[in-house]
């Protein structure tokens, strides 16, 4: 089979809808066996087999799914965005890859309102003091 003839039988299956399967052509003929995919992954055996055969209700939640998508892919040196958009919509995350979860420079000059109270409360303490 020539590289021509992978590519179409492998775009194929991402075309169906099928992520899963179009891992598994690759794999196979990169000669890779589904244990070495798991031990180079760190995903379980298990999860690797439902995942080539498209069934997705054992492996997990969401953001799981699209990141053992994501390693997959990247571990055959795929595009892993390309497999992770032909997976059914109801399976896909929301998350975008690497998404940062630090606080915008907007969010980060705003007063926290816990900074508020305690500012309040160390208010109050000073004018008892001062006024007792």
């Amino acid at each position: 089979m020539t590289g021509e003839e992978r590519t179409t039988d492998y775009r194929a299956s991402l075309a169906e809808g099928k992520p899963g399967a179009a891992l598994r052509i690759v794999r196979l003929e990169a000669g890779l066996p589904l244990s070495k995919i798991a031990e180079q992954t760190l995903i379980p055996e298990w999860k690797l087999q439902d995942l080539e055969d498209d069934t997705y209700d054992r492996i997990g939640a969401k953001t799981f799914l699209n990141g053992y998508v994501r390693k997959y892919a990247s571990l055959l040196k795929l595009d892993a965005s390309e497999f992770v958009g032909a997976l059914p919509e109801q399976m896909r995350s929301n998350v975008a890859p690497a998404q940062s979860f630090t606080e915008t420079a907007a969010n980060a000059t705003a007063p926290k309102p816990r900074a508020k109270k305690a500012a309040r409360n160390v208010g109050s303490r000073l004018f008892l003091l001062l006024y007792s």
